[in-house]
């Protein structure tokens, strides 16, 4: 997967409501440029009728959506195991994490994504929904990520 930099500074920029707004748009097998579906959504492109707009950081509109959110929340809860296994119990993937405080973002999403795609290989070909569950894990941490996927649970259990 090649992982372009301007993608990963453009995600990286983004709001959290944002990112899990994507996060639901990825969930429910979309499947588009993370940046493209960012700015469409930041336009009012996912409504029947355009929201009013909501002023974000220097004035540009915010992407957030409940019903994609909800959705990335479902999609959390039902690879919930997978994902704990990728990122959460990926020694390697801390390791690296804790070893290097000063890496680029974009190296981070890349070992994010090599975790994910190593361990749960049905998700390997989910380009867009990859990068953008990568760049939430680093910009949240690791640690943060794995509890708030703990408080989400599980709806296969």
């Amino acid at each position: 997967m090649q992982i372009e930099s301007h993608t990963v500074d453009e995600l990286y920029n983004a709001s959290e409501p944002e990112l899990y707004s994507l996060l639901g748009v990825y969930g429910a097998g979309i499947s588009a440029d993370p940046s493209k579906v960012l700015s469409e959504g930041r336009r009012g492109a996912f409504w029947g009728e355009p929201p009013a707009l909501m002023g974000g950081e220097g004035g540009r509109d915010t992407f957030r959506h409940e019903k994609f959110q909800e959705w990335a929340k479902a999609f959390l809860a039902q690879w919930a195991t997978e994902l704990r296994k990728a990122i959460c119990e990926d020694k390697k993937l801390r390791q690296q994490f804790e070893n290097s405080a000063y890496a680029a973002v974009g190296m981070m999403v890349s070992w994010v994504v090599t975790s994910i795609t190593t361990n749960v290989p049905s998700l390997a070909g989910a380009t867009g929904l990859l990068l953008v569950l990568a760049v939430i894990v680093v910009k949240s941490g690791i640690a943060a990520f794995c509890q708030k996927l703990s408080t989400i649970g599980d709806i296969n259990s």
